[in-house]
């Protein structure tokens, strides 16, 4: 019952095209498999995101229905709708932190997107010539940012160029050792004062180690990006 609520309200955002009437239509849904132990998680889940997609459709204009559904991916697609005014004035009458969760979210995703995205442990593993074991390793022992995603964990693509972990990277990995992954993945792609507004990426790229890293020891402190 549960996945075909959620396929035909997902399909009223995906195909809506301004009309008064939303074609709900039920699309093919693509088979998961769940292990037995989580199943009850998984009922639970797919019941309850269902109602959250029933809610988006009931309080979206014609409008905001098709801004929504001409986002490129299915996750975009949420994304937009959650931040349509009118949903975060709903929202926010039972989370009033809920707009700043969903910056964050956002934010989040900008960050994973940026210098070519990122990849997964088999793919660091097959352009490095490593194992897969051995990305792990180096993940736990931080000489690679990896970042949480869920159940998995993956890896800026920008730290692998030319077959070749990015120079300096290790050093800089443990400069930043004090502060969680995200936040070193913003340090990395965002511009930084103490570079004259140059990303430390990009310095890096140019052969400015001993400044990126000067800026890394200093993250946090009062005017550091």
């Amino acid at each position: 019952m549960a996945n075909s609520s959620a396929s035909a309200t997902t399909g009223a955002i995906s195909r809506h095209t301004g009309q008064q009437e939303i074609d709900a239509q039920p699309q093919a849904v693509r088979q998961v498999s769940v292990p037995p132990a989580n199943r009850a998680g998984h009922a639970v889940f797919q019941r309850r995101a269902a109602r959250a997609i029933d809610d988006l459709v009931a309080i979206l204009d014609g409008a905001a229905l098709d801004e929504a559904a001409s986002a490129p991916t299915d996750v975009e697609v949420l994304l937009s709708a959650l931040q349509q005014p009118t949903v975060l004035d709903s929202v926010l009458t039972r989370d009033p932190l809920a707009e700043a969760k969903l910056l964050g979210q956002v934010r989040r995703k900008e960050l994973l997107e940026a210098e070519g995205g990122v990849l997964g442990p088999e793919e660091v593993g097959n352009l490095l010539g490593i194992q897969r074991q051995s990305v792990d390793k180096r993940r736990k022992a931080g000489t690679l940012l990896a970042l949480g995603v869920g159940n998995r964990f993956v890896y800026p693509a920008w730290q692998v160029e030319s077959n070749n972990v990015l120079p300096h990277l290790e050093e800089m990995l443990m400069a930043l050792k004090s502060h969680d992954e995200w936040r070193k993945l913003s340090f990395f792609v965002n511009g930084n004062v103490r570079l004259n507004g140059k990303s430390p990426l990009n310095a890096l790229r140019a052969g400015e180690y001993e400044e990126v890293l000067k800026a890394a020891k200093t993250l946090g402190e009062h005017g550091a990006a």
